[in-house]
């Protein structure tokens, strides 16, 4: 099953939209069909969906993570992308390790939510 993780902002009406690319600027990540990958707020999932879950317990198959939600995400993350660089034990390259960690840094900071597509 593929997967399309998206960072969305909430508009005025209430409604979601994804968020824009500027403040993913520089970080290099694996897209997909439909998702961005390099410097996008979209990106693909799929391979990344069990380093995720694995560092935070949160899956990335869901309809959609709340902006408090992502918040802890990040940080749990970010503390498991730093250990395994400080231990050796990184399943990824390092520079994509550290950029899907400031991917959600980048949710976390801005109040996006994370939207699943598959």
């Amino acid at each position: 099953m593929g997967l399309d993780t998206i960072a969305t902002t909430q508009r005025d009406d209430g409604n979601w939209e994804p968020a824009p690319d500027e403040p993913f600027e520089g970080l290099e990540l694996c897209g997909g069909m439909y998702s961005g990958g390099s410097s996008s707020s979209s990106i693909r999932g799929k391979v990344y969906a069990e380093l995720v879950e694995e560092a935070t317990g949160e899956s990335l198959y869901q309809e959609r993570i709340e902006p408090a939600r992502v918040t802890g995400l990040a940080r749990r993350l970010r503390a498991a992308v730093d250990e395994a660089k400080r231990n050796g034990t990184l399943e990824i390259d390092p520079q994509e390790a550290e950029d899907l960690a400031s991917w959600f840094e980048v949710c976390a900071e801005r109040g996006y939510a994370v939207e699943g597509w598959w």
